[in-house]
Parts: structure tokens; sequence; C-alpha cells
């Protein structure tokens, strides 16, 4: 009985290490490129700025969302669409080309953004008037959004 016992409280210590690494509100995709996991938080408690959007992620012990790598950014587009309440929103993530027009890249960590595939096609445009990146209603590919547009925050620890 005791064997029995302590078989399947070693059984469930070890099923909870393999449980998500996230806490608090932050939510966990594993990319299956590399079987890692990450952690997303989805700031719905008010739209901001994007620095401002970028402050409370640092206060968070995060950053604006670097999606480039694997499938993580599909997962979060599907993660998105299937609450229905935030299919019509914007959020912000971490690229800009604000220093130089054009030259686009993401602010953690500090690597150019691939471009084309997970661009909007014709994205991004605006020239000066846009330079912060953002997952942009309908498609939540990544667009050009308009420099001061508030709108909700994607985090990654």
């Amino acid at each position: 009985m005791w064997n029995v016992m302590i078989f399947l409280l070693i059984t469930a210590l070890i099923g909870s290490a393999k449980a998500s690494i996230c806490t608090g509100d932050f939510v966990g995709f594993v990319d299956s490129t590399t079987d890692l996991e990450y952690c997303f938080l989805f700031a719905m408690d008010k739209k901001r700025e994007w620095y401002e959007a970028r402050s409370f992620c640092k206060d968070q012990s995060a950053d604006l969302a670097f999606l480039d790598d694997g499938d993580l950014h599909f997962q979060i587009i599907d993660y998105i669409l299937a609450h229905r309440d935030w299919r019509d929103e914007g959020f912000h993530i971490g690229g800009n080309d604000a220093d130089v027009e054009g030259q686009w890249n993401w602010v953690m960590p500090q690597q150019p953004m691939e471009m084309g595939y997970h661009w909007w096609p014709g994205q991004p445009d605006g020239g000066r008037r846009e330079n912060f990146a953002c997952l942009y209603t309908p498609d939540f590919f990544f667009n050009s959004c308009v420099n001061g547009q508030r709108m909700y925050t994607l985090c990654r620890v």
C-alpha cells in the first residue's frame, strides 16, 4: 500500500515538472521547432501607445513580444481568434523602425525583423507615420501601425 502511494506521489511530482513554466496571467506556448516554452501576456486591461506598452511589459519582467521564431506567431493568431471579443482589436508587439526608416528591428532580442513571411501583404507601409509593429485585425499578421495608436499589449518573457 505504501509503495503504491509513494509511486503515485513521485508520478505526480514528475508530472508537475512538465507543467507550464509561466506564472500569473502569462500563457505558455511551445515552439514546435525547438520544443521550448515561451510565456506571453495578453494585456487586455487597457489600450496603450507603443512606448507605454513596452514600459508596461518591462514592469512585468518581460518585453513586447518577439514572434519571428518557429510557429509561435501562428499559435498566437489561433489564440487571439479563439477569443471572439479580441477579433476586432490590435496588439502592440516588439518591432519598430523608429531609429532608421525602413529598417525594422525587434527590441528584444535586438535583431532585424524578417520581412515578408509574417507581414500582411503590402506591409510595412506608412513611412515615418507608422513606425511600430503590431498584430492587427482581421488577420493578425504583422502590420506597421500608426505612431501613437492605442491598442492592447502583447508581452513575452
